[in-house]
């Protein structure tokens, strides 16, 4: 009985040890969280490759679960080739909770699925996939539509939108880049909602045009609207719709929509959107629009233009927010007349046609291997031997150091060794000495090495600043490089929630490797994890976000006869170096500004519009004596044939940087408005990265570039005049392929000159003297930059219409506006085929004809009537060519408009 009782206590002990188990057991008994994924837009998870993408998982701890703190990563680079990151966040997750996070990634080539690891400590606990459909930029071209109505806009699918931005080929004309060959574009639809948009700004790049139709963006975070405003002001278009009794579209965006809406009213017709894109459209006897007004801030009238607008209020408005655009719809296309209307694609067409397709410097720099193919070369528009983190080379010690050294070594080591150990009589120690004396030596040539190579530890920033006129909210793209003479293991930090890719140390191409380096972002910071860097070496990387800044320029800048002029000031309390304003092929180099200073802007207006001359940066930043301005051949990373110079070092570091900061603001395309490009050397950004545990590096290096685009006004007190080459122009002609074409001249030179330490570059067709020069001071050419569109060969298809959109300073009220035309017919139409020549009314909202033109060939010159009523308060003036008998035509010629001239 004893015996029964004692094993019936010992398998009771059991039980309830088991019952109390370690915590090892009871997580066992733990259910399973459930994890879910979903990547990139719309049902399909629609994506640019290089761009970045958010990935949304969402985490699901259920009854009976403790709380748990888990980690949630996902990888980037490239499926098939090695993984090059990972990005990923700390999450906790308490007992029955439900979380979203939202990770970023990307992919350089056709990446379907992106996997999510869930980690418990070290532990992986859990995987889920996420499906995406990748697509080719700058070709692909994503329609992202958040909106109550599922198929609107499906029939855009496979269309041609937007207009492709022609790249600057590395280093010019005289470098190895090639104007490259781009197919036709393509457009996805990817409906999302308004919880879809990701707070880092950067994952929306993926993305050419959102559209917003009855969904509230009052309910958009703040840290999304800010997302959005970087993304317009980079390039991105955002399209409002007004529907009468919806949801408010147009709550979220007040700093970016042009309109004040004050509740609907009613019209009997949309006739100034079927005039637009020439079709028809019925109302039924009335229609139903937003009571809209264009704010009259000057920031807004002064950028936007009015497409289309029904008894003097805007139904179609469009305003430029730096690279980008924000376009309001008084009428939502979901819903009658507009919904089954016949020109609804063609409405939507020309409205996209103003987004230019264009990859972004990180996508660029991610995806290299596709952009060589396209010409884009890796998005350095400056060919540079230096890198960005280009450091000392070694320099080898002197021949007598190398031979002293190792005399004393053989000195030491043989005879006075052996001498003292036969002295003291006992040469039994040889075989300790020897050794000592070997590792005492290697001791001391380590460390004259790691003299002669560096033995500091280096820390190199390069930041470049993007901002936006009338936009609160700049683009940063900060690179970081470490150094160090040790092998190490660091991790970096950055106040600001950015994505983060590893450059290799030129700053070229990105790293590609196993050694990864953990990327968290989360709380307004990002740390990268990790970093592993070998005896002497160094790594890099280039954070991108977004953050709240303004330019250190501020600029009043107005046209006189021909020519830009105005000042611009420093607005800062420190001072400004190397300052330059760009229009073009025009550039003004004003050079140091102290706090607070003006500098008066004198620059040509080009009789032939041209482009950036990106072969001679010695324009925008003069090299110092004793210094080489860039190298325009073949640049290979890991071989550099600059010196060991500190100057010369940080001037090609700031080529790169300048590069980085023109790359989106500068093309292959002619100005196609007034504005011009501010360039200046400044303060550091108030975010900065920093290396946890290395409070004092032994070198810091750092150089900040600021890039923004000023707009040029006019006052009621100016004297504009611009000859009927200067006033630059788009045209759009929707029967043709591509339909927009920023136009520009191909017959111009290039000069400098020097007055008072500045250099002011003019363009001016052959023969002509510059403004005050003789003939005898005119410098040699320069070489001639001509990337920009012409009219193709074969001509402009008029089908049903051409439009001409001409654009004058900002706020130009002219006294005359002069047409030049000349025209040549190359059509089918017999000879006498009239055209009408029509000018949109601003005022009334109606297209005026002004004049016929009657035979195959003709020549119109002629002042426009009444100029005031056909210039908008943005400067647009648009003058359309069409065929009142609705035949096709074929059209090729020149065609000028001047401003205040009869020129």
């Amino acid at each position: 009985m004893q015996k029964f009782l004692a094993i019936a206590a010992f398998i009771i002990a059991l039980l309830l040890i088991a019952g109390s188990g370690p915590a090892w057991a009871q997580g066992a008994t733990q259910p399973k969280l459930i994890v879910s994924a979903q990547a990139g837009y719309g049902d399909t998870g629609a994506y640019l490759m290089g761009e970045w993408l958010p990935v949304r998982v969402t985490l699901a701890n259920p009854p009976g679960g403790a709380s748990r703190r888990v980690t949630v990563r996902v990888s980037t680079g490239s499926a098939s080739q090695n993984t090059l990151g990972y990005y990923q966040q700390d999450v906790d997750l308490p007992a029955q909770s439900r979380k979203e996070v939202t990770l970023y990634s990307y992919s350089s080539d056709f990446s379907h699925r992106f996997t999510v690891q869930l980690y418990e400590g070290d532990t992986q606990i859990e995987t889920a996939d996420a499906t995406a459909d990748p697509y080719e930029p700058p070709t692909g071209m994503l329609v992202a539509i958040a909106s109550s109505d599922s198929s609107l806009m499906n029939a855009l699918k496979g269309e041609q939108l937007g207009h492709l931005s022609t790249p600057l080929p590395q280093g010019g004309p005289g470098g190895y880049g090639y104007l490259p060959f781009l197919p036709a574009s393509s457009a996805t639809v990817a409906h999302i909602s308004l919880t879809d948009i990701p707070t880092l700004s950067q994952a929306l790049d993926s993305l050419g045009v959102i559209v917003v139709d009855d969904v509230d963006s009052g309910a958009l975070s703040p840290e999304q609207k800010e997302s959005i405003e970087g993304w317009v002001a980079r390039g991105g278009m955002l399209v409002v719709t007004y529907r009468a009794g919806g949801a408010d579209t147009l709550a979220g965006f007040d700093s970016l929509v042009p309109v004040n809406v004050s509740g609907s009213r009613t019209v009997t017709s949309l006739s100034s959107l079927s005039d637009l894109v020439a079709t028809p459209l019925t109302t039924m006897g009335s229609a139903t629009i937003g009571n809209a007004s264009v704010k009259a801030d000057p920031a807004f009238t002064a950028s936007t233009r009015v497409l289309a607008m029904q008894d003097g209020v805007p139904v179609l408005a469009i305003r430029e927010v730096g690279q980008g655009h924000v376009a309001y719809m008084g009428a939502s296309p979901a819903l009658p007349p507009l919904k089954g209307w016949d020109g609804l694609l063609a409405l939507e067409k020309r409205i996209f046609s103003e987004h230019a397709l264009h990859m972004s410097y990180g996508a660029n720099l991610r995806f290299s291997p596709f952009s060589q193919s396209y010409g884009y070369y890796g998005s350095l528009m400056f060919a540079s031997y230096g890198g960005m983190f280009e450091l000392p080379g070694l320099e080898l010690p002197d021949v007598w150091l190398v031979g002293g050294f190792l005399l004393l070594y053989i000195i030491i080591i043989g005879p006075i060794n052996f001498t003292i150990l036969r002295r003291i009589r006992r040469t039994e120690l040889a075989w300790f000495t020897i050794p000592a004396g070997v590792v005492l030596f290697s001791v001391i040539a380590y460390m004259l090495a790691l003299g002669s190579k560096g033995g500091n530890l280096v820390a190199i920033r390069v930041n470049a600043i993007n901002t936006a006129e009338g936009v609160p909210v700049a683009t940063l793209e900060q690179h970081f490089g470490l150094f160090t003479p040790l092998r190490s293991t660091y991790r970096f930090s950055l106040d600001a929630n950015s994505a983060v890719t590893e450059m290799n140390p030129f700053g070229y191409y990105q790293t590609r490797g196993t050694d990864n380096s953990p990327v968290s972002a989360g709380g307004g910071t990002t740390t990268i994890n990790n970093v592993n860097i070998d005896t002497w070496g160094l790594r890099s990387f280039v954070a991108e976000h977004t953050a709240v800044l303004e330019s250190p320029l501020e600029a009043d800048l107005h046209i006189g006869e021909g020519q830009i002029v105005g000042k611009v000031k420093n607005r800062t309390t420190g001072p400004l170096q190397d300052v330059a304003v760009i229009r073009g092929g025009a550039v003004k180099y004003i050079g140091y500004m102290s706090p607070g200073e003006e500098a008066d802007v004198v620059l040509l207006v080009p009789i032939v519009s041209t482009v950036f001359n990106n072969s001679s940066p010695e324009l925008v930043l003069p090299p110092p004596p004793g210094v080489a301005p860039n190298q325009s051949m073949y640049y290979s990373p890991g071989y550099s044939n600059a010196s060991n110079a500190a100057a010369q070092r940080e001037y090609d570091r700031k080529l790169n940087a300048l590069s980085v900061a023109l790359y989106p603001l500068l093309d292959g395309d002619p100005p196609t408005d007034m504005n011009v490009v501010l360039v200046a050397w400044g303060p550091s950004p108030s975010t900065r990265f920093s290396v946890d545990g290395s409070s004092i590096l032994s070198q810091e290096q750092e150089v900040n570039v600021w890039a923004s685009k000023a707009r040029v006004v006019a006052t009621q007190n100016d004297q504009p005049s611009l000859n009927s080459d200067q006033v630059p122009y788009t045209v759009y002609a929707p029967g043709n392929s591509p339909s927009l074409l920023p136009m520009g001249g191909s017959s111009s030179q290039a000069y400098t000159s020097q007055s008072n330490g500045s250099s002011t570059m003019f363009l001016l067709p052959p023969g002509q003297v510059p403004p005050n020069q003789s003939q005898s001071t005119v410098p040699q050419p320069l070489p001639t930059v001509t990337y920009g569109s012409s009219l193709p060969a074969s001509g402009l298809f008029l089908t049903p219409y051409i439009d001409f959109y001409y654009r004058l300073p900002a706020g130009a009220q002219p006294q005359s506006l002069y047409l030049n035309f000349t025209t040549s017919n190359t059509g089918r139409p017999q000879p006498g085929s009239p055209l009408d020549v029509e000018a949109y009314n601003v005022q009334t909202g109606t297209w005026d004809n002004i004049a016929t033109i009657n035979s195959v060939s003709d020549v119109l010159q002629q002042t426009i009537p009444s100029p005031t009523q056909y210039v908008g308060p943005a400067g647009d003036v648009t003058i359309r060519l069409s065929s009142p008998d609705r035949t096709d035509i074929n059209i090729n010629g020149t065609f000028h408009l001047a401003l205040n001239s009869d020129k």
